[in-house]
Order: C-alpha cells, then sequence, then structure tokens
C-alpha cells in the first residue's frame, strides 16, 4: 500500500513537471518527438506494467507444470545434521518441467491514431509559440526605422 502511495504521490510530481516544462518550446519539442517515436515518459510504467503481467502468466504455468509433474520438488535439499555436517541432495529422477507451452512475452504497440493523440498538445503548443515568434518578428521589424 505504501509503494502505491507512493508510486502516485510520484506521478503526480511528474505531471506538474511536464505541465510545468511545456512553457518551453525546446520542452515541448522534444516531448512532442518523443510521443511520435513511441519513447514518451509513460513507457517506463507501461514496460513495468507488462513485465508484471507475464511474471504472473509465468508463474501460473510453472505451477501448473510443476503439479503435473509427477515426483517430489524439483528443488536442492540442503540438510545440516550435527553427525554428518552439511549434505546437498538434487532429486535426480524427476522430469524437467516441460515448457512447450510457456507463455510469450508479447508486447503492445500503440496505434497510429494514440501515438498522434498524444503528440497533438505539444505540437499544439508548437505551432502557438511559432506564431507568436513570428507576429513578434513582424512587429519588430515593422518598427524598425530604415533611415
Amino acid at each position: 500500500r505504501m509503494y502505491e502511495e507512493l508510486g502516485n504521490l510520484r506521478e503526480r510530481q511528474e505531471r506538474l513537471a511536464f505541465i510545468l516544462s511545456r512553457i518551453s518550446p525546446a520542452s515541448a519539442y522534444k516531448l512532442a518527438s518523443m510521443n511520435l517515436a513511441g519513447t514518451d515518459t509513460g513507457l517506463k510504467k507501461k514496460c513495468e506494467g507488462e513485465m508484471e503481467r507475464y511474471h504472473d502468466s509465468l508463474y501460473e504455468f510453472a505451477e501448473k507444470r510443476e503439479m503435473e509433474s509427477p515426483g517430489g520438488s524439483p528443488g536442492i535439499m540442503v540438510t545440516i545434521d550435527s553427525e554428518n555436517g552439511l549434505t546437498t541432495s538434487a532429486p535426480r529422477d524427476t522430469k524437467t518441467i516441460d515448457t512447450s507451452g510457456m507463455p510469450r512475452f508479447s508486447e503492445e504497440y500503440p496505434s497510429i491514431s494514440q501515438v498522434i493523440g498524444r503528440a497533438l498538445a505539444d505540437t499544439a503548443l508548437l505551432v502557438i509559440y511559432l506564431t507568436l515568434a513570428l507576429f513578434g518578428a513582424v512587429a519588430a521589424f515593422s518598427a524598425y526605422d530604415l533611415r
């Protein structure tokens, strides 16, 4: 629960930081290009979620296959005894887990409309900055006395 609260606080701070950073045209350009390239700031969170889902499905698969396989525990047993000392034993007669039906990791890619939608706000900001710069240049040129 604490990790969830910490993650929520961090997410709010990041969101505020990105909103404030968009004041700079260079930052707005960088965020727009990152969104178009598919390497935006939400990529880390998205990948962590996908890896967690894959980990859960892989763990369920391994548990299911372990229950299906005959024999005891597939692990190594370590015994400490005062007479014999340290002994290890591994069950050699057990079969390995069949990995033929193992789930594969698959990454979901966003559609073109999603990518453009994410980059649209930053692109609109860039157009506004460009328009303001153009009007500023025209006004400065009009006010300049050629004599």
